[in-house]
């Protein structure tokens, strides 16, 4: 079974984790890092038992507590080429030892949970949505849809 819990949602920053009772998954990392902790504990899960960073798009709105999280914590990042390219040209993550790229479409899994990703519409170099699957159970996620327009 899984669980959802959003850990924010706006401009302000976006960032959710996606959790079964063997993984936890970080998607996306938008809050600052002292938030992101803060925010996880309140949910009975501390940083460092993060399995993954799962990334939709590069929007700092999306990535921008990165930079700390990754420096304090070993966390691995997984999102596409595309993504990986704009994130590492915008902050110093760059250095990150621990990426996880894969390619647009695919299926790979994260402890007991089989991700699948699909390309979205929106104003990103490569946005995602992400399909997860459990057991018998599944659970979609999407954010950030559209262009802006005039």
């Amino acid at each position: 079974m899984f669980k959802l819990t959003m850990l924010g949602s706006g401009s302000a920053g976006n960032s959710a984790l996606v959790a079964t009772d063997h993984c936890k998954i970080l998607v996306d990392g938008g809050l600052s890092a002292r938030q992101l902790a803060l925010r996880l504990e309140q949910c009975g899960v501390t940083p460092e038992q993060l399995d993954g960073v799962l990334l939709t798009h590069e929007h700092g709105d999306h990535v921008c507590g990165l930079e700390v999280l990754c420096r304090i914590f070993d966390v691995s990042i997984y999102c596409n080429a595309l993504t990986a390219e704009a994130v590492r040209c915008d902050s110093s993550v760059e250095g990150h030892r621990n990426w996880r790229i894969f390619a647009t479409g695919a299926e790979f899994s994260i402890c007991d949970i089989m991700v699948q990703t699909f390309p979205v519409p929106h104003d990103a170099v490569d946005p995602l949505g992400f399909v997860f699957y459990a057991g018998s159970g599944s659970l979609g996620f999407i954010t950030d849809l559209g262009y802006v327009t005039k």
